[in-house]
């Protein structure tokens, strides 16, 4: 496999697709998403024509991981290298106690967007929730008020395409919010540049903390080990939330837990090992490109009904323009605190993201379509960031990792029944 003729097909079979749709957005649906058994969300590639697949190719986040902003005077240079461009560190929470409670840390992402709703008269926001008639599968959704934002709160540790409800917001009458992965947030980016509807109308962007997107064969397991038979039985499934971290939960029609575990045990023992491989790969676990980023304050200890805190992140004037309004407003309590409150909260992801560096070296090597990564600083990280164990475990673990899943091959890209606990 090597690096010409690159196009959508070759991404997807490549395992370098995230799965975040922006692909069928720009394609206008000629391409589509579905959901598969063991990879996550893929695009339907067959009979599209080449230079369709070719042209969407120029967005794709797996492929296209270049960095391209520039440090400034304004940006906190010390975390630039490693974090991409950072105004100001804050820490702080909802003063809505049910946003709060049921968000994954401290509700931070839907007080921002409740607000610009409420405050600012966005349109609505495009975000993702649960499907409501298959509720261990997403949906990306339009909301347009405070309710529908609560519904989708909290993490969503599921294959998910929020990039293919773009055309909602490139179709407002005025400003929307737009929630999603870091991936998803530099595919609409990507996509703005060329898209002056979309570029005019994405008024706020807003990301959280990523680690990786674990496919619906991960929640299969993370149900087996919570010892359900049945998943058809499960009608909610918590994976953060209603305190924090808060527990994996799965409940059932009426509301009765039929499982849980704690989060460590849930992302530590079993999701993580579903995540698929782009992810591994990725060069931006924290979304460079929004406005704001929002995650966990994970040197903070967890306790047992703590309603939990949010860390974030001000990449952008606009988004230090929008949390200090919402602060203002009401709607956020925060607190500024040392930049380096990152790094002690994220130290995971900083060595994540400095380790693939040796896993692309690897790849490069062994399979050939390798995403762009120009400016990421990435070798600078590998080399400060890893001791000599975990150099060589990035290299070592990676071509043990495409020889054990066959990574140097197509991957599989099985469709999911479109109600997965009917047949399983």
């Amino acid at each position: 496999m090597t690096d010409t003729a690159v196009n959508i097909a070759t991404i997807s079979a490549g395992h370098l697709c995230t799965g975040c749709g922006a692909c069928s957005y720009v394609s206008g649906n000629q391409i589509t998403m579905q959901d598969t058994a063991t990879a996550c969300r893929r695009p339907v590639t067959e009979r599209v024509p080449v230079a369709v697949l070719t042209e969407a190719a120029k967005i794709c986040p797996g492929y296209q991981q270049a960095r391209t902003a520039t440090l400034s005077a304004e940006m906190q240079a010390d975390l630039f290298a490693d974090w991409g461009p950072i105004l100001e560190v804050w820490e702080g929470y909802a003063n809505d106690t049910t946003m709060r409670f049921r968000g994954s840390s401290g509700g931070g992402i839907t007080a921002l967007a409740t607000y610009a709703l409420e405050q600012r008269n966005f349109a609505g926001a495009v975000h993702v929730q649960a499907r409501a008639e298959v509720p261990l599968l997403n949906q990306t959704v339009f909301s347009r008020d405070r309710a529908g934002l609560i519904a989708g709160s909290g993490s969503r540790y599921a294959p998910a395409s929020p990039c293919d409800g773009l055309g909602h917001i490139a179709q407002a009458d005025r400003p929307c919010v737009f929630i999603g992965k870091p991936c998803d947030i530099r595919a609409a980016h990507l996509v703005a540049q060329n898209d002056a509807a979309l570029r005019k109308n994405l008024g706020l962007t807003m990301t959280m903390f990523c680690a990786g997107t674990p496919s619906f064969a991960g929640t299969r397991a993370l149900l087996d080990a919570l010892g359900i038979k049945d998943i058809a039985t499960v009608k909610e499934l918590r994976y953060r939330g209603h305190g924090w971290p808060g527990e994996m939960t799965a409940l059932d029609a009426e509301g009765k837990v039929l499982g849980a575990t704690s989060y460590a045990d849930g992302w530590g023992k079993i999701l993580q090992k579903h995540r698929q491989w782009a992810c591994r790969i990725c060069t931006d676990h924290t979304g460079e490109y929004a406005d704001i980023s929002v995650g966990d304050p994970w040197y903070r200890p967890t306790e047992v009904g703590d309603p939990g805190r949010s860390l974030f992140l001000v990449r952008t004037q606009r988004g230090r323009e929008m949390l200090q309004a919402a602060r203002a407003a009401g709607y956020l309590t925060l607190e500024q605190v040392a930049p380096d409150s990152l790094v002690k909260a994220q130290e995971h992801l900083l060595q994540t993201r400095a380790a693939s560096w040796g896993r692309l070296w690897v790849w490069r090597r062994m399979v050939g379509l390798t995403p762009d990564t120009t400016g990421t600083q990435l070798g600078r990280a590998w080399w400060r960031h890893l001791s000599v164990r975990e150099k060589l475990q990035s290299l070592y673990g990676t071509y043990k990792r495409i020889k054990a899943r066959r990574l140097n091959t197509p991957e599989p890209q099985t469709p999911l029944p479109a109600d997965p606990t009917r047949t399983a």
